[in-house]
């Protein structure tokens, strides 16, 4: 015998039958959702916006000021392969209300200026994985803060010493 869930005509639903009705329509969906994954059913999330690139002929602006606490520093002996890089920002009253979106670009040179390395990230600290290949010696390494409106700032220059 099967059991029936829909009533036959003149007669009610009972509360019962709804719910096992409505819980086989969450299983359901949650079926679908398995196999096609979940993020089928959400809204895409946008990735956020790129700061566009300066206009023709902005240069950075140097602004030392704004970086704190920039580590590694003169004096710091590092072993590769990976290095860990950290500042604090903090620009002045005139760009204080673009710090929130602010994305910030690493510049490492090493022992040659020919061989530079650039990242970027959106937080006060980075880890870089040296290739092998990667001299040893004296390096050197600033922030640029990507402003999303205006000119990027820039730290100064720190330099460290890269050895086995």
């Amino acid at each position: 015998m099967s059991r029936r869930i829909l009533p036959a005509p003149g007669m009610r639903l009972r509360p019962v039958a709804i719910r096992r009705v409505a819980f086989a329509v969450v299983l359901t969906l949650l079926g679908v959702a398995g196999v096609f994954g979940v993020r089928a059913l959400l809204p895409a999330r946008s990735k956020p916006a790129p700061n566009p690139a300066p206009a023709p002929g902005v240069q950075p602006v140097s602004d030392p000021h704004a970086f704190h606490g920039m580590r590694p520093r003169a004096g710091d002996h590092m072993t590769p392969p990976r290095i860990g890089f950290r500042w604090s920002f903090a620009p002045d009253s005139a760009h204080a209300d673009q710090a929130s979106a602010v994305r910030f670009r690493i510049h490492l040179q090493g022992p040659s200026p020919a061989i530079e390395i650039t990242r970027e990230t959106s937080s006060s600290n980075l880890n870089v994985n040296l290739a092998d290949s990667f001299p040893l010696g004296e390096c050197e390494w600033w922030v640029e803060a990507l402003m999303p409106i205006g000119p990027s700032l820039l730290s100064q220059r720190e330099r460290f010493l890269l050895e086995q």
